[in-house]
C-alpha cells in the first residue's frame, strides 16, 4: 500500500499456504515476479510523483537543498521505501495464491504535489496508489499480514541506512542515508495509520498489540531522526552545512 492493500473478492477459489515467509522455489512466487506493462508504468510514475513530492519537504521547499541534490536524495529514498513497500505487499498476497496489482490513484498523485506546493514543503500526503489483491480465500490473518509486509519493508530498510550513515558518519553518505531512513520511517508510519484503506487498518483488524508495537516503533523512528542526526553528522556535512 502506499494507498493501502485493497482486497477483491474472485470468483474462482483460491487456496492459501500456510507458511508466511515465501520460498524462493514457491511456483506461484515465481510466476507473478515480473510486473506487466501498466503496473510497471503506473509503479514508476508514481514513484516519480512522490519522489518529486517529498524533495519538496526534506528541502524546505528547496531552501535548505537545492533541487537536483534535494530530487537525488528523495529519488534513494522513494526508490527504496514506495517501491519495496509496494512489491513486498504484491509477494506476500502472491505467496498465499492471490492475484495482486499495483495501481495509482490519480487524486493521490496530484495532491501528494498540490499539497507540498501550496504549504512551501510543510505537508504531505503521501497516497500514490495502492496494491489490489484479488484472492476468494484471503484470511483476516493473511490480509494482516499482507497489509504488514509493506511497513516491515520500510523499517527493514530504515535500520539498513542508519547503519549506513553510522558506518560513513560526518560524510554526504551519512547525510542521504538518515534522510532515506527517516522517508521510510514516515511511509512506514503514515500506512499504519488505522483509517481507510491504510494498512494499518488492516492489521489492527487482525492483532491490535502488532499493530500498536508497529506503530509506536515508526512513530519514533520519524521523531528521532534529529537526534541520530546530532550523533551522526557535522557541521561539514550535507544538511546543515
Amino acid at each position: 500500500m502506499l494507498f493501502g492493500v485493497e482486497l477483491l473478492l474472485s470468483k474462482t477459489a483460491i487456496y492459501p499456504h500456510n507458511r508466511f515467509l515465501p520460498s524462493f522455489y514457491d511456483e506461484k512466487l515465481l510466476k507473478g515476479v515480473f510486473l506487466k506493462g501498466k503496473e510497471r508504468n503506473e509503479l514508476i510514475i508514481s514513484w516519480l510523483t512522490i519522489t518529486a513530492a517529498f524533495s519538496m519537504v526534506i528541502s524546505n521547499f528547496f531552501s535548505v537543498l537545492d533541487p537536483p541534490t534535494a530530487l537525488l536524495i528523495s529519488a534513494v529514498g522513494v526508490g527504496t521505501g514506495f517501491i519495496l513497500h509496494e512489491l513486498a505487499h504484491k509477494y506476500v498476497a502472491i505467496h498465499y495464491g492471490a492475484n495482486a496489482e499495483f495501481r495509482m490513484w490519480q487524486a493521490g498523485l496530484i495532491l501528494a504535489l498540490v499539497l507540498p506546493i501550496v504549504t512551501f514543503g510543510q505537508f504531505l500526503f503521501a497516497a500514490p496508489g495502492a496494491v489490489y489483491i484479488y484472492g476468494a480465500n484471503i484470511t483476516r490473518k493473511q490480509n494482516g499480514i499482507i497489509s504488514l509486509a509493506g511497513p516491515l519493508t520500510n523499517i527493514i530498510i530504515a535500520i539498513f541506512f542508519i547503519v549506513l550513515a553510522f558506518i560513513f558518519p560526518e560524510s554526504i553518505i551519512a547525510s542521504i542515508a538518515l534522510i532515506a531512513a527517516r522517508i521510510n520511517f514516515f511511509l512506514g508510519f503514515f500506512n499504519l495509520i488505522p483509517i481507510g484503506p491504510l494498512d494499518g487498518t488492516k492489521i489492527f483488524a487482525w492483532n491490535k498489540a502488532i499493530w500498536a508495537c508497529f506503530f509506536v516503533f515508526t512513530l519514533a523512528g520519524v521523531f528521532l531522526f534529529t537526534l541520530l542526526a546530532s550523533l551522526v553528522l557535522s557541521p561539514f556535512t550535507l544538511i546543515g552545512g
